[in-house]
């Protein structure tokens, strides 16, 4: 059988064309779920939140998180089925890093000089910020990795990472429900080392799970 007419094949074949769906609404929610019940019953929300959201270096925090997530989610998707366009959804999501980067170069600029380590190291304890994100991460990472094996992507290793941004997107606008720091040198680092991590490990295990 040519390449092509394969590849035909699998774009009909029911896993890829309609069996994903329903499964991955299970279990991403049921993910999700648990990813918001340890945030309750460890974190919780932010004191103020209601105020703190009306700031505008405070806004961006919980907006590029969950459009990250949800473009990564689309993408993911796509990518799951044998033939896949994709490339608008993946300018997109260079253009929310590109956002990213720019309200770090912005901080920088508006921030004094002696004021940026404080600044990029925040004022409370790093360490909750970096566990916090990847762990409130992982259950919807599981939740998608086992949608993803009833698709048929072709790019199993692309499709776990992709996976790994958005479980790592969500889990970083469910912490910022609680992150007391406000300055982009803070969040736009130590989200995206966060969502980095679960996207390396996405990339690890796509091909050990994806592949079929």
């Amino acid at each position: 059988m040519k390449t092509e007419d394969l590849i035909a094949t699998l774009a009909q074949d029911s896993r890829a064309q309609s069996g994903l769906g329903p499964v991955l609404a299970r279990t991403l929610l049921a993910g999700l779920v648990l990813s918001i019940c340890v945030f309750s019953l460890t974190l919780g929300l932010r004191h103020g939140l209601g105020a703190a959201l009306m700031a505008p270096l405070t806004l961006p925090k919980v907006i590029l998180p969950p459009l990250t997530a949800l473009t990564a989610l689309v993408l993911v998707v796509r990518l799951a089925h044998p033939i896949a366009r994709v490339d608008g959804l993946r300018a997109v999501l260079r253009g929310l890093a590109a956002a990213a980067v720019l309200m770090q170069i912005a901080a920088l600029i508006t921030t004094p000089r002696a004021d940026w380590a404080a600044a990029f190291l925040g004022g409370n304890d790093l360490w909750p910020c970096l566990v916090s994100v990847p762990l409130l991460s992982l259950p919807m990472l599981a939740g998608l990795m086992i949608a993803l094996r009833h698709g048929a992507t072709l790019a199993p290793r692309a499709t776990g990472a992709v996976a790994g941004l958005a479980a790592g997107a969500m889990g970083a606008s469910i912490y910022a429900l609680h992150c007391p720091e406000d300055s982009p040198l803070f969040y736009a680092t130590w989200y995206s080392v966060g969502i980095a991590l679960i996207t390396m490990l996405g990339a690890f295990l796509g091909p050990k799970l994806l592949r079929w």
